[in-house]
């Protein structure tokens, strides 16, 4: 029977919408056909990668089949360095801004993705359920062309003792970290990466972390809420998602957390005078509106990233 040979048609994308979201799509779930669908749901056709080859967006499409077939880390890595060409080619197609970030985000994911299968072949299997968690602007799909890497990881001990199985998450990592520098991505200055022990904890120690930071009256925790605060599972089978949006949307009954959020979101000024200076649109432009945004996602119980 051909259901025994083909996957179920169930992702689907209506017919108005653009070659973008079905690229997005297919880079999102990894799949190369998208079925287009009308009203009724009805199928009028399937969209291949192959059909979108031809336009702007072919450079990405080609490096996600590079990433993915790719056989050691160094491959991955070279292919990183063509994601500025990448982008450089949308940018002259006149590509949605907000959509070349969400392929900029889709393209390093999948090079994590990969790293973390090439160490998982070189290590084993991972010894429990584990979840690898993209953070800040990776989670809201929103890296730019200069980004660098903010992720963490969680686990589910099962009862196992935790130095081992942090030692083998450690080396797991150091694979994806180290990886994804080759490839052009910077660790966080702010070492808001996996390789730190602080963010790379089990799953119930992130629930004391999240409790911890917002009952701490400083602003420090605030500042740690603004980056970790904004996640997405992007790898691993581990649901850590479901843990974190129990503790997190607590938000509401918690009323000094959510002024310390508002409070950082406007601490940040906006330059008055430019006086020949470059400015830090990230920094003094798009922060200021993310945490903004944040406070009052949280503030009505909104917990996962967009």
């Amino acid at each position: 029977p051909v259901g025994d040979i083909v996957a179920p048609v169930t992702p689907s994308l209506p017919s108005d919408r653009l070659a973008g979201d079905a690229l997005i799509f297919m880079l999102e779930s990894g799949l190369r056909h998208v079925p287009i669908v009308d009203a009724e749901r009805r199928v009028l056709g399937v969209v291949s990668d192959a059909d979108l080859a031809g336009l702007t967006f072919r450079l990405a499409l080609n490096l996600r089949t590079t990433i993915e077939s790719a056989k050691d880390a160094a491959t991955v890595a070279a292919a990183g360095w063509q994601l500025p060409n990448a982008v450089w080619a949308m940018v002259e197609a006149g590509v949605d801004a907000v959509e070349a970030s969400r392929i900029v985000t889709l393209i390093v994911e999948a090079m994590a993705r990969r790293f973390l299968d090439l160490a998982i072949e070189r290590l084993g299997p991972p010894p429990v359920p584990w979840a690898w968690l993209s953070l800040g602007s990776a989670a809201r799909r929103e890296q730019g062309i200069v980004t660098d890497q903010d992720h963490a990881l969680a686990f589910d001990p099962e009862g196992q003792p935790l130095e081992e199985l942090d030692r083998y998450f450690f080396d797991l990592a150091v694979a994806v970290t180290s990886g994804l520098e080759q490839a052009g991505i910077p660790r966080c200055k702010a070492k808001v990466v996996a390789e730190e022990r602080s963010l790379r904890r089990p799953l119930e120690h992130w629930v004391i972390a999240f409790n911890d930071w917002m009952d701490d009256p400083g602003l420090g925790a605030g500042r740690q809420a603004s980056i970790l605060f904004d996640y997405r599972r992007s790898a691993g089978p581990l649901e850590a998602e479901r843990t974190f949006a129990g503790v997190i949307g607590s938000s509401p009954d918690r009323p000094r957390f959510l002024r310390r959020l508002a409070k950082q979101a406007v601490e940040v000024r906006p330059p008055g005078r430019v006086n020949g200076r470059a400015i830090d649109i990230k920094g003094e432009g798009l922060t200021p509106i993310v945490n903004l945004a944040r406070s009052y996602a949280l503030e009505s119980g909104v917990t996962e990233a967009p």
